[in-house]
Parts: structure tokens; sequence; C-alpha cells
């Protein structure tokens, strides 16, 4: 911020002194700047507890910065249904009018205590700050990332490798997250900023942990902002020491558990959403979100954290299904909802946290046509013009805007490999995940815009695990394992005449006869430009046949 911006200080009080903190976040929706240059701040403040959930805190503005803080609901979203009351958490959201010779919002939530930690922490504080400047590149005020996490984390202390968070930003920018100012991290974990993820060094000590996590946004690229007061400020794209445009703070504990075995924790299927996936929601049409998971022991809830309104019913058992059902209002139109939710057993253990966001518009929004196709080296998305009017190529742009799109008078496409144009890996367990995005921009000269908002997610789904077989045709192709909505993975197997692996068998020798006790050199290649991606053959084995299955068979590898 300007060293000369005035600050809006918004104070919570607590409702009672002696209720247990176990964190909390807050969500903005996109500030609105009324007629008279006053701007509309809403905001949504979810609340951790345990046992009976009740608000900790109400909002109250001082200075006379603006003209009030109204609360406008608060009540609880979620409680797990183990008979242990085990976790709650409560949403509400609150409204207030900063004057217009205000440059930036802060608030500012204070109290005691943490519930019994590890740290020995005691006193908490939530705070947020946003700058209230209008942005040059989407003539608009900055909007501030997206995170939330559930109300109770659990993991067993040998199994502690890795927790990611959600730190989603509405505008296109780069999100860091680092520890608060005064924070102290857990022996043995450490947060990648870029990533916003908690990792693990060592042995993590068992107990309760107490993380308070800044979560900030910067552009990307050179931009002005522009105060209702008539001053102005630069942030440079290039600046590393630039200041955030937001910031805001999550706060969460995470119970280490005592040691168990990793391979009993429950685990979410393929049809479960992936961690940062943007989902789309219209207003006053009904949301629908599925979650699937298994356990080698019963799952018997799972947590989630959600907006107000949000239903949940679950089907439990060792393999278990999550159903979120949500209709929009008019108040969350072009909110960022975040959405996170874990499965949990009876006997304490508990599934990685999952987190997707929400993205709600308008019921009029058109969902246009797309095709994906995903190869070995690459994958292309090819949008029909027909489908979304008013479309224009020259100002749509993926993750990495120097990527080009390309079109003719029917089709818009664009065509990548994993390792370019900003594509992004997600290792969702048994499958591997590209991710890219197409987004429309406006030149930073233009005041008026009346061509239409595009936002269009696309990925392509490898499968880490295939089974390959063949009776002697092995030089006659390469094997393919497709799927539905899946990308291909392409091999080749060959047979080579010496240990260098250079002199390749040629076809006219197929069959390959051998004698007993002959060396073979064998050899399988993946057909594909995937980056830091290492091929592993987990077995191979020879059959008399071209039978996989044959009880008769000749381990030549065998669990790695």
């Amino acid at each position: 911020m300007e060293a000369g911006a005035a600050l809006l200080l918004l104070i919570a009080l607590l409702g009672t002194s002696s209720a247990q903190f176990y964190g909390d976040s807050i969500n903005f929706q996109k500030p609105r700047v009324n007629k008279d240059g006053t701007v509309q701040v809403t905001f949504y403040h979810r609340q951790n507890g345990r046992g009976h959930c009740t608000n900790q805190s109400s909002l109250r503005c001082v200075d006379g910065a603006c003209v009030g803080v109204d609360a406008v609901l608060i009540q609880e979203t979620d409680r797990t249904s183990t008979g242990q009351d085990r976790s709650c958490q409560t949403e509400g959201y609150k409204s207030a009018t900063v004057f217009a010779n205000q440059t930036s919002l802060r608030l500012s939530v204070s109290g005691c205590c943490w519930t019994a930690n590890a740290e020995g922490k005691t006193n908490w504080t939530t705070q947020a700050e946003l700058d209230l400047g209008t942005r040059s590149d989407s003539h608009a005020i900055n909007r501030c990332p997206v995170t939330t996490t559930v109300s109770s984390l659990r993991i067993p202390q040998n199994c502690f490798t890795r927790v990611r968070l959600l730190a989603h930003d509405p505008d296109g920018d780069k999100v860091r997250c680092r520890f608060a100012d005064g924070a102290s991290a857990p022996t043995n974990i450490t947060l990648d900023e870029a990533v916003c993820t908690l990792q693990s060094t060592g042995q993590v000590q068992a107990g309760v942990h107490v993380f308070e996590v800044m979560v900030e946004d910067f552009s990307s690229k050179n931009i002005t902002l522009t105060y209702r007061d008539g001053t102005s400020a630069v942030r440079t794209g290039s600046d590393a020491n630039a200041a955030p445009l937001c910031s805001v703070k999550l706060q969460f504990v995470i119970e280490v558990l005592q040691a168990a075995s990793c391979g009993r924790l429950p685990t979410f299927l393929s049809r479960t959403p992936s961690h940062g996936d943007i989902l789309h929601a219209a207003v006053g049409k009904a949301f629908h979100l599925v979650a699937e998971a298994k356990a080698t022991s019963q799952i018997t809830d799972f947590q989630v954290s959600g907006p107000l309104n949000m239903n949940k019913s679950v089907t439990l058992g060792a393999q278990a299904q999550l159903s979120l059902n949500w209709t929009p209002q008019s108040s969350d139109l072009y909110r960022f909802v975040p959405v996170c939710f874990t499965a949990d057993t009876l006997n304490n253990t508990q599934s990685e946290m999952r987190c997707v966001v929400v993205m709600v518009t308008s019921a009029s929004t058109v969902q246009g046509n797309a095709t994906v196709q995903c190869s070995p080296n690459k994958m292309v998305i090819i949008l029909e013009k027909a489908s979304m009017p008013g479309i224009d190529v020259n100002f749509l742009q993926l993750i990495d805007p120097s990527c080009s799109l390309s079109s003719n008078d029917t089709h818009i496409m664009g065509a990548m490999s994993f390792s370019t144009c900003g594509t992004e890996l997600e290792d969702k367990g048994d499958n591997m995940v590209f991710k890219n995005r197409i987004n429309s921009f406006v030149q930073p000269n233009e005041v008026i815009v009346r061509r239409r908002n595009i936002k269009i997610d696309f990925s392509c789904e490898f499968p880490k695990t295939i089974s390959i077989s063949s009776y002697y045709n092995l030089h006659n192709s390469d094997y393919i394992f497709t799927e539905s909505s899946f990308g291909s993975f392409g091999y080749a197997f060959d047979i080579y005449r010496d240990n260098n692996f250079t002199n390749k068998v040629e076809p006219s020798a197929y069959p390959v006869q051998v004698m007993l006790m002959d060396t073979i050199y064998m050899g399988i290649q993946a057909n594909s430009e995937l980056p830091n991606v290492t091929l592993f053959v987990e077995s191979c084995k020879a059959t008399p046949d071209d039978n996989p299955n044959n009880g008769v068979s000749y381990d030549l590898i065998k669990n790695g």
C-alpha cells in the first residue's frame, strides 16, 4: 500500500472470551462502486468449531471511515454426524460501505484463546487487507484470493507428506502463501509459497498444531491503480518486492495422530473433482457436486466447508459418496465460492482435503461447444464459434499469454505440449491431469467493452498404469491404451540383439525363436513428451500363448 494511504480498520469484539478458537477464513465478494463514489464491500466469514458452533465475533466500524458494518446472516453450515460432535463450521456474510476517500480496506479481528496446542499459542488475530484502486487491466477493483479449509484436519504423523491449501485468484493474478508475521511453523513442516502446500521434512510431533497463513495476490503484469480521491499508483509485475494487492489470513489447526497404516486412509476415486478445479453455477439453477471415496474401514461422514444453504447428503460404507446441492441466489452473482471436503472414518482416519472453486454467473450465461483432443505428446482444444456468438480470437489467451490461438471461419483452435503455454500438472493418484485455460482479456486503453467474458478450463487425463500383452507381434505397432475422456499413452516394445539396446531385431525376423538359457534383450519406451515423468515397469511375465492370465507363466520382472 502507499505510505500515505488511509486504512479502514474493522475491529471484532468477542462474543464470549471463553470460547476456544479453531481457525477461520475470509472471502470477499466483488467490490461495487456506488454512484456517489463510496465502495460496497461484502465479505464472507467462516469460523471453525467443535461441539456447539457459535459466532465468536461481531464487527464494528470505527474512526468514521465507513457508514457501518451490517451482519446480514450467520448460521451453521456443516456438522459431522458421527455422534462425537467432532467438528462444525459457520458462515456469515457482512457488508460495509467505505467512503470515497479511502484507498484500502483492512479487517482485523483479535481474541483469545486458541484451542490447546503444541506451540502454546493463545491469542489469535484474523486479518485481511484489500487495495481499493481501480485496475487498469480489468477496469474494476482488485478481487482477493479465495481460500478456506474444513473445520477439522487429522493426519497420522508417519503419513504427513503434504497438505494442499486452496489459493485461487479470480483475476488470474499470481498467488503466494507465507506464514503470518510472528507465526512460527511447527518443527519439520515447511510451506511451499508458490503452490501453497504444507510439506513435512521429517517426523512431525503428535498433537494439535496451529497454522496461520497469509494468502496474497500479485499482478503478473504492469498495472496502474486509480483511486477515487484522485491519486494513483503503479504496480510492476516483475517487482519481487511489490506489496500484495490483497492479503487474507487463513487460520486452522491440524491434529497429528500417532503413527498408523497409511494404506488404511480413505482415498478419493476418479469421479471426485480434482483439487483446485473451477466449477460453474448459475443464479437460480441447482448446482450439484459429487465426490466418491473408499477406505479399508467404514467411512462414516464427509466434512464440508461450503456456502450458506448448501445441502449435504451421503451414502456411507467402505465405498462412500458425497452429494452437495446448492442453488445460488441473486446475492451470490459473480462470487467465487470455495468448497472443501474430506472423507472421515469412525476410527479417526481422514482422507486428504480436496478443494474446488464454484464460479457463480447469471442464468443467461451460455455454455459453448468445445472439444478436447488428447494425444501422447500434446492436447488440442477446438471451440465452435457458432455456439459462442461474439467470441473474438484476438482477445483470447491461454495461461501463458505468449502462446497464440488460431482460427478459421467456423472454429478457434489451440494446440500445446504438456510442458508449454502454462499447462499445469496435477497428480490425481491413479491418473495424471494436465490442465490449461482460455481467458478473454481487455486492452489497457479500452474503457467500454462489449465483448463477452470467456473462461474455458480444459484438461487431459492420463492413466499411470496400463497392461501390455502380445503374442510375438511386438514390432507391428505401438500399444495404445485409450479410455473415454482420457488421453492415450503410446508405447513401443522391441527386442534387441545386444545389451546396448541399439540394434533392434528387424520386423522380418519375427516371431523370434530363442533357446533355453539364451539372454533376451527387450526394451519398452513411452512415446510421450510428458515433462518430469518416469516410465516404471512394475511387472513383466512370459506365457505360452497370448492370454496374459494363463496360469503357466514366468516372471521376468516382479514388483519393479
